[in-house]
């Protein structure tokens, strides 16, 4: 149990100081969300040729209400962009795209930065089956079937108004070791654990890998 109790503290201190190291950012990490997007040049002008995006594998997108970004799949299809959410049914997948759930519920300006440069947009979901059909089938095509695609959402332009012998003796040396120990223990690996996310660039993405594989595979 102790064993256990380990490991759920450095989850839980994995999840807050990467969350919290973030937060603020300008854009977000492998995994966890950044604050607002606010470096690179502002597009403006007439609406793009967007099938440039077929060679853009992921973008940054920013909603506003409130300020927080994230990593996600971009597909053209029709000569409009959108962007996809999957795993929104299970308990995971809710936590996971909070945002497609605050954009349904009205918080749809966005800034999508694609290449370093940004686009001012808004967010509409695409309720039309033959739509999402194309895109679909675009997002398989892409991405080889990536993600299970549950809510599509059109980036829009915005319109001016909007082991037993052992056992004995493994046993007998846990019970002797007290609560003092054991915190202390803990506070030492959680220590390190905390300082090489903060530090350890490629200690922290390579944890960040391993959640986002591990939730592509459980949060559906």
């Amino acid at each position: 149990m102790q064993i256990v109790g380990l490991l759920v503290l450095l989850l839980a201190l994995t999840l807050i100081t990467l969350k919290l190291k973030n937060q603020n950012s300008d854009g977000p990490s492998v995994l966890f969300p950044g604050g607002a997007l606010v470096s690179g040049k502002l597009y403006q002008g007439d609406e793009p040729d967007w099938s440039f995006t077929d060679d853009v594998f992921t973008i940054e997108l920013q909603t506003t209400e409130p300020a927080s970004s994230r990593r996600i799949f971009i597909m053209e299809s029709a000569g409009k962009v959108y962007v996809p959410s999957g795993y929104m049914r299970s308990f995971l997948g809710k936590l996971w795209k909070d945002w497609a759930f605050q954009v349904e519920e009205g918080s749809r300006l966005a800034v999508a930065r694609i290449e370093g440069v940004r686009y001012d947009r808004k967010l509409i979901r695409e309720m039309d089956p033959a739509i999402i059909t194309g895109v679909a089938n675009k997002l398989a095509q892409k991405y080889a079937g990536g993600v299970t695609l549950e809510a599509v959402a059109q980036i829009s332009k915005v319109s001016p108004t909007e082991t037993p012998g052992f056992s004995k003796w493994r046993l007998g040396r846990q019970a002797a070791m007290n609560n003092v120990t054991y915190m202390k223990l803990c506070g030492g690996i959680a220590l390190v654990w905390v300082l090489g996310l903060l530090f350890v660039p490629p200690f922290a993405e390579l944890v960040e890998q391993l959640m986002l594989l591990f939730l592509s595979t459980n949060a559906r």
